[in-house]
């Protein structure tokens, strides 16, 4: 479980991405003091998939080699490929994509990442880093 803030928790929230405990169906978030006033709560969140792309850890997804990083250049010659790829950007969640692209950092660039799917790494191949 990984530590979150309360504003990142009300993000996760508002996508749907907080499971609260249902028939069935467990709770994928734990808060600790609770009793206590709201500046003293500690908001704990499972590191599920959906949840670390969305808060945009990509580490986990790339060292078990279901994402990998693309270009720019790439991601347009995907587009026109594939024209019903999505796209997921910072703060939004989309269940069904494909590519996710990613704000932030050091030099404040983005970043794109790609699903690892059969029919993507065949394109890929025939796709160069940078345009020639």
């Amino acid at each position: 479980m990984i530590q979150i803030s309360r504003s990142t928790f009300d993000q996760l929230r508002a996508v749907g991405l907080i499971q609260d405990q249902v028939y069935g169906r467990e709770r994928n978030y734990a808060i600790c003091n609770k009793q206590g006033p709201s500046r003293k709560k500690t908001y704990y969140l499972v590191e599920e998939q959906p949840q670390m792309l969305f808060l945009g850890y990509f580490e986990d997804a790339l060292a078990s080699r279901k994402i990998r990083r693309i270009s720019f250049h790439q991601m347009r010659e995907l587009t026109k490929r594939f024209p019903d790829l999505q796209t997921q950007h910072n703060g939004e969640h989309i269940p069904n994509a494909t590519i996710y692209a990613w704000r932030g950092g050091e030099a404040d660039r983005t970043t794109l990442y790609v699903r690892t799917l059969p029919y993507i790494l065949k394109a890929l191949q025939d796709i160069p880093w940078r345009k020639e």
